[in-house]
Protein backbone atom coordinates (compact mmCIF):
# COMPACT_ATOMS: atom_id res chain seq x y z
CA UNK A 1 0.00 0.00 0.00
CA UNK A 2 1.42 3.39 -1.19
CA UNK A 3 2.41 5.76 2.03
CA UNK A 4 0.28 8.59 1.04
CA UNK A 5 -2.49 5.97 1.26
CA UNK A 6 -1.52 4.91 4.46
CA UNK A 7 -0.72 8.98 5.19
CA UNK A 8 -4.72 9.54 4.90
CA UNK A 9 -5.44 6.78 7.38
CA UNK A 10 -3.14 8.16 9.55
CA UNK A 11 -4.41 11.55 9.26
CA UNK A 12 -8.17 10.21 9.56
CA UNK A 13 -7.48 7.99 13.09
CA UNK A 14 -5.95 11.65 14.40
CA UNK A 15 -9.30 13.30 13.43
CA UNK A 16 -11.21 10.99 15.80
CA UNK A 17 -12.38 13.05 18.77
CA UNK A 18 -9.45 12.30 21.92
CA UNK A 19 -7.72 10.06 19.38
CA UNK A 20 -3.77 9.68 19.44
CA UNK A 21 -1.57 8.31 16.94
CA UNK A 22 2.19 7.20 17.97
CA UNK A 23 5.06 5.17 17.13
CA UNK A 24 5.43 2.19 19.52
CA UNK A 25 9.04 1.17 19.61
CA UNK A 26 8.96 -1.92 22.01
CA UNK A 27 5.96 -3.33 18.89
CA UNK A 28 7.61 -1.41 16.27
CA UNK A 29 3.72 -0.22 14.94
CA UNK A 30 1.84 2.70 14.99
CA UNK A 31 -0.61 2.51 18.00
CA UNK A 32 -4.02 4.18 17.18
CA UNK A 33 -4.66 5.20 21.16
CA UNK A 34 -7.82 6.03 23.17
CA UNK A 35 -7.73 6.89 26.56
CA UNK A 36 -4.83 4.32 26.98
CA UNK A 37 -7.02 1.65 24.79
CA UNK A 38 -6.07 0.87 21.43
CA UNK A 39 -8.12 0.69 18.67
CA UNK A 40 -6.08 -0.08 16.05
CA UNK A 41 -2.78 -0.88 15.04
CA UNK A 42 -0.81 -0.23 11.98
CA UNK A 43 2.78 -2.00 10.36
CA UNK A 44 4.20 -2.25 6.89
CA UNK A 45 2.21 -5.21 6.69
CA UNK A 46 -0.96 -5.09 8.55
CA UNK A 47 -3.68 -2.34 9.49
CA UNK A 48 -5.55 -4.16 12.54
CA UNK A 49 -9.17 -3.15 14.05
CA UNK A 50 -11.75 -3.86 15.98
CA UNK A 51 -15.32 -4.88 15.11
CA UNK A 52 -17.81 -7.52 16.34
CA UNK A 53 -17.67 -10.70 16.34
CA UNK A 54 -20.03 -11.53 13.88
CA UNK A 55 -19.32 -8.68 11.75
CA UNK A 56 -15.79 -9.81 11.52
CA UNK A 57 -16.71 -13.05 10.23
CA UNK A 58 -18.67 -11.33 8.02
CA UNK A 59 -15.29 -9.23 6.65
CA UNK A 60 -13.02 -12.54 6.25
CA UNK A 61 -15.82 -14.44 3.79
CA UNK A 62 -16.64 -11.20 1.55
CA UNK A 63 -12.31 -9.81 1.44
CA UNK A 64 -9.47 -12.41 0.91
CA UNK A 65 -7.52 -10.24 2.31
CA UNK A 66 -8.86 -9.72 5.44
CA UNK A 67 -7.54 -12.01 7.85
CA UNK A 68 -8.33 -12.83 11.93
CA UNK A 69 -6.06 -10.25 13.95
CA UNK A 70 -2.62 -10.32 13.52
CA UNK A 71 -1.26 -10.85 17.50
CA UNK A 72 -4.34 -10.03 19.40
CA UNK A 73 -7.32 -11.47 19.71
CA UNK A 74 -9.14 -13.25 16.40
CA UNK A 75 -12.72 -13.01 17.93
CA UNK A 76 -12.51 -9.43 18.20
CA UNK A 77 -9.92 -8.10 16.14
CA UNK A 78 -9.13 -8.31 12.03
CA UNK A 79 -6.20 -7.58 10.12
CA UNK A 80 -6.00 -6.44 6.97
CA UNK A 81 -2.99 -7.38 4.42
CA UNK A 82 -2.16 -4.05 3.22
CA UNK A 83 -0.01 -5.24 0.31
CA UNK A 84 -3.15 -7.63 -0.81
CA UNK A 85 -5.68 -5.03 -0.67
CA UNK A 86 -4.36 -2.23 -2.46
CA UNK A 87 -6.63 -1.51 -5.42
CA UNK A 88 -9.42 -3.54 -3.38
CA UNK A 89 -10.57 -1.64 -1.00
CA UNK A 90 -11.20 2.07 -1.22
CA UNK A 91 -10.21 4.74 1.89
CA UNK A 92 -14.04 5.49 2.46
CA UNK A 93 -14.33 1.78 3.50
CA UNK A 94 -11.04 1.60 5.27
CA UNK A 95 -12.38 4.91 7.39
CA UNK A 96 -15.59 3.07 8.14
CA UNK A 97 -13.74 0.12 9.70
CA UNK A 98 -11.34 2.58 11.53
CA UNK A 99 -14.22 4.64 12.61
CA UNK A 100 -16.04 1.03 14.09
CA UNK A 101 -12.81 0.10 15.58
CA UNK A 102 -12.76 3.30 17.68
CA UNK A 103 -16.13 3.20 18.18
CA UNK A 104 -16.29 -0.38 20.20
CA UNK A 105 -13.15 0.96 22.62
CA UNK A 106 -15.02 3.84 23.02
CA UNK A 107 -18.26 2.36 23.89
CA UNK A 108 -16.03 0.09 26.48
CA UNK A 109 -14.48 3.12 28.31
CA UNK A 110 -15.39 3.86 31.47
CA UNK A 111 -18.33 6.25 31.95
CA UNK A 112 -15.95 8.73 34.02
CA UNK A 113 -13.43 8.78 30.99
CA UNK A 114 -16.53 9.83 28.47
CA UNK A 115 -17.75 12.20 30.55
CA UNK A 116 -14.17 13.82 30.77
CA UNK A 117 -14.01 13.52 27.26
CA UNK A 118 -17.55 15.12 27.03
CA UNK A 119 -16.59 18.34 28.84
CA UNK A 120 -13.62 19.50 27.16
CA UNK A 121 -15.30 18.69 23.94
CA UNK A 122 -19.04 19.44 24.32
CA UNK A 123 -19.86 16.71 21.36
CA UNK A 124 -19.36 12.82 21.80
CA UNK A 125 -18.18 10.64 18.79
CA UNK A 126 -20.39 10.36 16.03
Amino acid sequence: MDFEFKKEIIDFGKSLLNAKIYWRNDWQLLYFDLAGHFFALMNQKYLTFKNLPSTNLELREIYPFIIPGFHVNKKHWNSIVLDKAQGKISLIELQGLLKGSYKCVYNQLPKKTKLQFLSSSKKEPK
